[in-house]
């Protein structure tokens, strides 16, 4: 009598086996960003592009002193800026980087929730698209107020 040896099980066995020592054998061990060249987000965004110009009128609403130090924990640098154009149109653009994106910490904080930690209430909050040249854009529109300040709010993630 012969006996049969499995050997498709057995592959399959050794190839998961192979596969996990793999795993954590070619995990990666140094980040990104450590072995790119420092991002300044001051020289990488242009002051001016097309019609529009830095407005050195508007000044962004400083967070309270525990929210810039969580900010300050959580983000490698922050960026604000209110853009002009000829017909005194505004846009306001906020990016924060962290170049250690490993934690839970790091994961995107969303307007809607940031605006209120700064003493704004968020008056609207829907979901909208934004057409672009390269087709149309999943995007969030909030109203955040804070006095006599209105801020409306267009994002993505």
């Amino acid at each position: 009598m012969k006996h049969r040896f499995p050997l498709v099980p057995v592959f399959m066995a050794l190839l998961m086996v192979s596969s996990a020592a793999l795993a954590v054998v070619l995990k990666p061990h140094e980040r990104l960003a450590e072995e790119l060249p420092a991002l300044s987000l001051e020289k990488a965004i242009p002051k001016r592009f097309g019609d529009w110009r830095i407005d050195p009128s508007v000044t962004p609403v400083d967070p309270s002193p525990d929210v810039q130090a969580r900010l300050d924990s959580l983000y490698s640098q922050l960026l604000g800026r209110t853009y002009v154009n000829s017909n005194g149109d505004r846009i306001m653009l906020s990016i924060a980087y962290g170049a250690d994106q490993s934690g839970d910490g790091s994961q995107v904080h969303r307007p809607e929730f940031c605006y209120t930690a700064q003493g704004f209430q968020v008056m609207a909050n829907n979901v909208g698209s934004l057409l672009t040249q390269y087709g149309s854009l999943p995007v969030r529109r909030l109203l955040a107020v804070q006095g006599r300040r209105n801020e409306p709010i267009t994002y993505w993630i």
